[in-house]
This record gives structure tokens, sequence and C-alpha cells, in this order.
């Protein structure tokens, strides 16, 4: 049999890699990383054409930061044989970046030939790896594993993820994260998830131990800590969502992995969960909810409007603010429950007077969330229409949750509120960022001025335009306004000044249990015009 023509095999070698992929480009690379062939749009990725590449270095035309996830990914495709999918970016000639997706084979060629396949992201990445490792963000990276598993339209079998702790300086951080990507699924599931730890998703047949030797020697550390799990369970996001933060959470404090399989882990958080279920719904069905109370005051008349409720848990007889309660019932999933346990309190509280002056109005907070949610929503119509004689003391403050899209929906429950004599708040004005679209949707009575606003007013320039500017919108639209976190006389003066009607804070009074006799500060005016005041800089 006739020996193969060398240059034969040479084409062979090259169609075959070309065929390996649909690709802009086809690269054939040399033991040191010298190009040796280039062949498709290779101006539009390198800023040359094709003839001027061969005797170039990959490495000089790839953007600095990316340099280290391209030594390592060629490092991988020797050893390995294939490189599928790694993300990084070339340079052109004027210093622009191109995103691109790398994939290889390694032929039997001479000294170590490798062909790559270039594909031009017209899309840049989500992480571009262009910028240095950023803040630690252990939710990021379980968002992200749940992401990319989602874009892999498959379940997780078959990958898993391996959290890695390495003893470095700061400056060794972005070269690190560098390194992971080369080893990680796409080459960007890679994120900082502690001080010195890393978490990546990668490929099932990835050794960690591999991966950890190889950590070591290139950034020069002896046994780096790591730890792996498989991801053996396919599950919906969010038991997904709530096993990996569980896992993350177990290797931020004790640098240990419970299990080293998911599903052993999803079996324990079932578990758990199921317990502390029952011990959440045990400590709903003994009343532990209570109220403490702040008073909403007229700055014309100087007079109660109402009384905001404010959520407590009673603990070993102490009022304690919710903050942890609240997250577990969010994590459970329950809370919706203790939302509708808040307004049955609510309800009783109106029934008995309990803790407020007789006939007194209050104000109870709700989230669009919750809102959105048609059960609760139905719920909470049915008991408010069991009780109709009460509600016209009863107001509700709308929270916003930047997930709810559906404004359309929350409008409409709204609307059957409103219907039964309730007046409806839109709370925390101007602190998240759909505040205007969320005014826009949702038909209210009042604003409620975020506190930050007032604040600024005194140390900023843009402050008080600011305020004016939101009263003003508010009276042309013919509702009312409240200044949260009204803490001196000053706060009074400005606020009428610029036409805000109600007033909350401290200076009024601290939230308390029982407001049935609410004694006011004297009245820092008199019902003459408000004084102009200097405010900001």
């Amino acid at each position: 049999m006739n020996a193969v023509d060398p240059s034969l095999r040479a084409q062979r070698d090259r169609f075959l890699a070309f065929a390996f992929a649909g690709a802009d480009v086809l690269l054939e690379l040399g033991p040191e990383g010298d190009i040796l062939f280039a062949a498709g749009a290779s101006a539009a990725i390198f800023g040359l054409a094709d003839d001027r590449l061969p005797g170039l270095l990959l490495n000089q035309m790839t953007a600095e930061a990316d340099r280290p996830t391209l030594a390592e990914a060629l490092h991988r495709l020797r050893q390995d044989g294939r490189l599928h999918r790694i993300r990084l970016h070339f340079t052109l000639p004027d210093g622009t970046l191109v995103p691109t997706e790398l994939s290889g084979i390694a032929t039997q060629g001479p000294g170590g030939t490798v062909h790559l396949t270039v594909n031009h992201l017209r899309a840049a990445p989500q992480q571009d790896g262009t910028e240095g490792a950023g803040e630690p963000d252990s939710d990021g990276f379980a968002d992200l594993v749940c992401n990319r598993l989602s874009q892999a339209r498959k379940d997780s079998a078959g990958h898993a993820v391996t959290l890695v702790t390495l003893p470095l300086d700061p400056s060794q951080l972005a070269t690190a994260e560098a390194l992971l990507r080369a080893w990680s699924l796409g080459g960007d599931s890679v994120r900082r998830i502690g001080e010195n730890s890393f978490g990546l998703l990668h490929e099932g047949t990835l050794d960690p131990a591999t991966l950890a030797a190889r950590l070591g020697k290139t950034l020069g550390i002896a046994d780096p800590a790591w730890a792996t799990v498989t991801l053996d369970a396919p599950l919906g996001q969010p038991d997904l969502l709530r096993c990996l933060r569980h896992l993350l959470g177990c290797f931020g404090e004790y640098g240990i992995l419970p299990h080293s399989s998911l599903a052993e882990t999803f079996t324990e958080l079932t578990v758990e969960t199921q317990e502390q279920t029952v011990r959440f719904r045990s400590l709903l069905e003994a009343e532990a909810i209570r109220f403490v109370f702040q008073p909403i005051v007229c700055l014309n008349h100087w007079t109660v409007l109402q009384y905001e409720a404010l959520a407590r848990i009673e603990q070993q007889g102490k009022l304690v603010f919710p903050r942890e309660f609240l997250e577990t019932a969010r994590n459970l999933d329950l809370e919706h429950e203790v939302n509708l346990a808040i307004c049955r309190r609510a309800i009783a509280v109106l029934q008995d007077n309990a803790g407020l002056p007789v006939g007194a109005k209050l104000a109870l907070n709700l989230s669009t969330r919750s809102l959105d949610n048609s059960a609760f929503a139905n719920k909470l119509v049915v008991m408010l229409y069991e009780h109709e004689g009460l509600l016209s003391r009863l107001s509700f403050e709308i929270t916003e949750s930047p997930e709810v899209q559906n404004l359309e929906g929350v409008n409409l429950v709204l609307r059957r509120l409103r219907s039964f004599g309730c007046k409806i708040c839109l709370d925390d004005f101007g602190a998240g960022p759909s505040a205007f679209q969320s005014l826009r949707a949702l038909e209210v009575d009042t604003i409620k001025i975020d506190g930050s606003y007032l604040l600024d007013a005194f140390d900023s320039r843009h402050g008080k335009p600011f305020l004016r500017a939101i009263a003003g919108m508010a009276s042309e639209m013919h509702m009312k306004t409240i200044a949260a976190m009204v803490e001196q006389e000053k706060a009074v003066h400005l606020c009428r000044e610029i036409g805000i009607d109600y007033g909350q804070g401290y200076y009024f009074s601290k939230p308390a249990e029982d407001v049935t006799v609410t004694t006011l500060p004297a009245k820092p005016f008199s019902n003459l015009a408000a004084p102009q005041l200097k405010i900001g800089r």
C-alpha cells in the first residue's frame, strides 16, 4: 500500500478539523502556539487576511486578560485531544476586542499540531474575562450553574461542580480565574465565591484531582483545597438553586461539602425543609405575629391620619424584627401564608382596637409578589369581604418586587381592594429601579417617598429638587404624598414648603405596641404660609 503523501494528509486533517464544527475561522497551530495555517473570516476576528497569519503567535493576538485562559486551554487540548467551546477575546489592530468561542482537536501532526475552530460571538458573553476577578458572589454562581444547564438543554447528568480554595495574593485572583475558565463548561462557567475561593461548572469527565494538581503547579500552590459534587439529580431550577446555595454555604463556612452527590444533598434538604415547614406553621398557628404602630401625621392639621402596622415576632416574651423569619418564609415558599396571617392579625386588631385609639385607621404592608399570586389574592379578597365593615379603616402600602412583571394583574387585585373602601399607597417610592413603571401601572391613592430623598435634601444639591418634582407630579395626578424618615424639625418645614401632605418618622414617634394615647410633639409652625428654607449646597 502506497504511503500517503504528507501534503495530502495535511489537507485531510485540515478538512476534518474544519468539518468538526462549522466555524468562522480554522487555525492550525504548531507546538509553540504559532499559526501554521488559517482559513475563513480572519480579517473580522484578527484584523488580518488569512495569508498574513502564518508565522504569528496566537497568544500575541489574544486579549491580555485572556492569555492565561488560552495557554491553559491549549494545554488541556494537547492532554485530552479535544477542546469544546472556550470563550475568549482577540484584539484587532485598533484595540477593539472581539468575543469568540474556540473548539479544537489534537491530530497526530508533527510536533503536537492542533486544529482550532474560531466562532465570532455576535453578542458578548455574560462574563468576557477582560476584567479582573469580581467580588465574591456565591448566589450569582448558583444562578450561573442553573442558567448554563438550561442553555445546554439537558439535565444535570454529565456535569459536576467543583469548589476550590487557593491561598493567593489579591494580584493572582484574576489569573486564577482565567485558568479555571479553560476547564469550565463553555469556558465561562466560573465565579469567585469567597475571598480566595472559586466555583466552576464543568464536564463530569474532568478529574478534579488533575485540575487541582494543574492549578497547584501553574500558580505555585501546594495542595489547594477543593471539593466536587456530581450533578446526578435532574432537578427543577428552584430545587437546584436551593441545593447549590446549601452546598456553597457549607463550603464557605466549613471548607467541606456535606455530600458528594446532588441526589444525597436533595434528600437531606427535603427532610430538613419538611421539618422547618412544620415548625414554621406551628409558629403561625401560635399567633406569634405582633404589631408595633407608628403614626402617619398630617403636616397641615398636625393630626394622626393613620398608623402603620409593623410586624414583629414574639420570641421568649420579646418582640423581635422578623428579617430572618421572613427570609425563612421566602426560602420555604411560605411567604404568602405569612402575609395572610399578618392580614388576619390586622383585622383582629381593628375589631378589638387592640393598642389603637377607637376608630383609628391602620396601614398594612403588602408586596406585589404576593398580590401576583392568584391563590393569595383570592384568599385575601374573601377575608376582606367577610369583614367589610372594617375596611374603611384599612389601607395597604404596596412594596415593589422587581421580579413581578404582571403589574396589570396586580392592578386588578388593587381595584378590588379599593372597591371595598381600602386606600392604596405605593411604598418606598424611588428606592427601586421600577418605581415609575409601577406608578404608571398601578392605581394608587398615595405615594410614600423613600426616606433617602428627604435625607439627601440636606446633604446634596439635587435632593430638594427631586422631592419637589415628586410632590408636584403626585399633586397633578391627584395623589397624596407621605415623607418617610422625618426625624428633625427642619424636615417638617421642608416637607411643608414643597407641598408634601404627610410625614412619618421618629420626630413624631417611634413604633410602639400601644398607641392608645398618642402625644405628638408641639406644632413647630403656625397655620400661616410655610417658611422658605435654603436647603442643599
